[in-house]
């Protein structure tokens, strides 16, 4: 291969997996339109033409590893916990089955909304935590931070903060492959609905240049310290195999 053939094929590696045109091609790496012909037609081990007129890098295992390979991350977390008996005696009775009172914090950058579910009658009032992290979302290691600070929030509120009853509503999971290297075509969101609990989505986040795979999962009835160990696992390098079949 010459040298206008490495320029040509090495720009189509650079803007995978988009594909261009010989006349973009050319334009792009300042040959000429024939030149730039012949390398796509003589070098199917390096080009592929996708569409008529519209060619990009043939796909190989250097491509596939430089997409990105992204986090999990989690962008939204509703937590419910029992308002503790010393609290609910304060509650007021026409606040019954409203949202009887509501206020706001920030962690980190975050905005976490604090509201009291009283209720209908005879049903225990519930303190709910929402975290909104849809432009920050947490990586582990700040869920794990998070999960420790909403004992904090819980009794401040007059919840029980701690054990069992302490329930995650809704879990929101993302993943996020920058753009433009993986982009929803053809338009801005997809959703997947149909499952009992959940729905996925896959939509462009121009705001941070990505593109968002999101899971919302509910009622995931599950304590945060059981989401900890989920994505502990999730994330846990794989272990190597010995010979015998053991892990080390």
């Amino acid at each position: 291969m010459g040298g206008v053939g490495r320029v040509v094929i090495a720009y189509l590696r650079g803007i995978f997996p988009r594909t261009a045109t010989p006349k973009e091609i050319a334009a792009a790496c300042k040959v000429s339109h024939e030149a730039v012909k012949k390398v796509l037609t003589r070098n199917p081990e390096y080009v592929t033409q996708v569409r008529r007129g519209e060619y990009r890098a043939f796909l190989d295992g250097a491509l596939m590893r430089g997409l990105h390979t992204p986090e999990c991350e989690v962008h939204n977390l509703v937590v419910v916990a029992p308002l503790s008996l010393s609290a609910r005696g304060a509650l007021p009775a026409a606040g019954r089955g409203l949202q009887a009172e509501e206020r706001v914090s920030w962690w980190r950058g975050r905005r976490v909304t604090i509201s009291i579910e009283a209720g209908e009658r005879k049903q225990v009032p519930k303190v709910v935590v929402y975290l909104a992290a849809s432009e920050k979302p947490l990586k582990v290691p700040e869920f794990v931070e998070y999960v420790e600070h909403l004992g904090g929030i819980l009794a401040a509120a007059g919840a029980v903060h701690d054990g069992p009853d302490v329930k995650v509503r809704r879990l929101e999971v993302n993943a996020d492959y920058p753009l433009p290297k993986v982009a929803l075509a053809g338009a801005e969101v997809m959703t997947l609905s149909g499952f009992k609990g959940g729905l996925l989505k896959a939509y462009n986040k121009r705001k941070l240049g990505v593109l968002r795979l999101e899971a919302c999962l509910w009622p995931v009835d599950a304590r945060p310290e059981e989401i900890i160990r989920v994505f502990a696992e999730l994330t846990r390098p794989k272990l190597a195999e010995t010979k015998d079949g053991e892990t080390k």
